[in-house]
């Protein structure tokens, strides 16, 4: 059963990724959700401690799908793939505005980018065995590569940005790359399930 607080938390998710942090008020939340009033203000404090709280579960199923990824996957090629995937899905998931609104909350920001570097540091690792193992070009700048591809994934998600991140894997790759990327675009056809919230 769910708890207030998740139901709370949950409501708060799905309304500022279709509004934006700054048009939804706490006491819009609370309706929503089913709870007094106060209750969002108690429980959480203030906005920002809730958009934090928003963002944690969704930022943990990425950090745990990568590093399931990492162990599953049958290339460090496909690896990248599927955080490209996950990355695109969890910004579709929260939101432009949402992301746009982060702006005025500081410490969240900070969390976030401490995110991003891990996330860069895990992508680093499987940019370098696509180096190694023969599926990215060996003249590619280990040092810029993953920056490169973060900044990508968390642009505006859309299928069309998939396509533009695949393209960027092409143009690095060896044959033998190519052919693992025609072998994933078989498996990953489809892409990724888009938010519900038309934005």
């Amino acid at each position: 059963m769910e708890s207030v607080k998740e139901k709370i938390i949950q409501t708060a998710t799905t309304l500022f990724a279709c509004h934006g942090i700054e048009a939804v008020h706490m006491e819009q939340i609370a309706e929503e959700a089913g709870v007094n009033a106060w209750l969002p203000m108690i429980m959480f404090g203030g906005k920002g401690q809730l958009v934090m709280d928003c963002l944690r579960p969704l930022a943990g199923k990425m950090r745990d799908l990568a590093t399931r990824t990492a162990d599953s996957a049958k290339s460090p090629l496909e690896a990248l793939l599927v955080i490209s995937i996950s990355g695109l899905y969890f910004v579709s998931e929260i939101g432009a505005t949402f992301i746009k609104d982060l702006k005025r909350y500081p410490s969240i920001i900070r969390e976030m980018d401490a995110f991003r570097a891990d996330l860069q540091q895990q992508c680093g690792l499987f940019f370098s065995r696509c180096i190694d193992e023969g599926y990215f070009r060996p003249d590619i700048n280990r040092g810029t590569i993953a920056p490169v591809f973060i900044e990508q994934v968390g642009n505006v998600a859309s299928n069309f940005q998939l396509n533009i991140i695949k393209s960027f894997f092409r143009g690095l790759c060896t044959e033998k790359g190519k052919e693992e990327m025609v072998r994933l675009s078989k498996i990953y056809a489809n892409g990724y399930p888009l938010s519900q919230c038309s934005r």
